[in-house]
């Protein structure tokens, strides 16, 4: 994690990509991840690394693939929810970008 926030704090758009698509597709490092809010650190690196390289399209794409992944919390499906807006207006289509419903627990 800290290697990830590093890579985006100096904007290693490509090295942050590379690291994020490693640690997700990698069964070692799946097991180490037991904690929702590890997991949403990657997918939220690997869309952080696609708008770095004005990559929209494939950002909205991964925001789709990791928005219906289990293994997303709520903090970082808040957080996937910003960047498909960000993804959204760079595309000039600001109109798609949207919150989802509420959902109230009690």
């Amino acid at each position: 994690i800290q290697l990830a926030q590093e890579y985006y704090s100096v904007g290693e758009w490509v090295s942050l990509e590379k690291l994020c698509k490693r640690v997700l597709s990698d069964k070692v490092f799946e097991g180490l991840m037991s904690t929702e809010h590890l997991i949403c650190t990657f997918y939220a690196g690997s869309v952080e690394a696609l708008l770095g390289q004005l990559r929209y399209e494939e950002a909205l794409e991964a925001i789709t693939h990791f928005k219906e992944r289990e293994s997303s919390n709520r903090l970082g499906l808040a957080y996937l929810y910003l960047l498909e807006g960000i993804s959204y207006l760079q595309l000039s289509d600001g109109g798609k970008a949207y919150l989802p419903e509420a959902k109230h627990e009690g």
